[in-house]
């Protein structure tokens, strides 16, 4: 209903009345809006993601050739050498011409040096794992990269 006032009158005029209301200014312009919000807002999300796994992809790409680096060397330039070192050792211990306390230091020595060959090769490993994970695909680095 509504309430009029009378032309030249102090009165006013009550009419009772049915409306409609016509969205013709109102199209939802907020729900458009909250819509096209929602959607960059997914868009977003979406471009960190891709770059979250794009860091961590070559977070472990990194990992992996350090390690693999670190086995290369290791096995090259120490175990190799310390293998030998020892297995002539103990030829010269039977021998006589060295005595025992050499002989475990030299023994220690490989141990530790075979040690860390080992947490090297198993840094490899677990780099290939994290790799795996980031990228969901079974990866496996060329023949020629991989530790023994």
């Amino acid at each position: 209903g509504s309430s009029e006032r009378l032309e030249g009158s102090e009165g006013r005029v009550f009419r009772p009345g049915v409306g409609i209301t016509l969205p013709a200014f109102n199209r939802n312009q907020g729900e458009v809006q909250a819509r096209r919000a929602e959607a960059r807002q997914a868009e977003l999300e979406g471009a960190a993601l891709a770059a979250a796994v794009r860091v961590e992809v070559a977070r472990a790409i990194a990992s992996y050739e350090t390690a693999a680096a670190e086995v290369d060397v290791l096995e090259r330039t120490v175990l190799t050498p310390a293998r030998e070192n020892r297995r002539l050792l103990e030829v010269a211990y039977r021998a006589g011409k060295v005595g025992l306390p050499v002989l475990l230091l030299i023994r220690n020595q490989v141990i530790d040096a075979e040690l860390e060959y080992w947490d090297a090769w198993l840094a490899t490993r677990e780099a290939i794992a994290d790799l795996s994970e980031a990228t969901g695909e079974n990866v496996m680095p060329r023949a020629s990269g991989m530790p023994r």
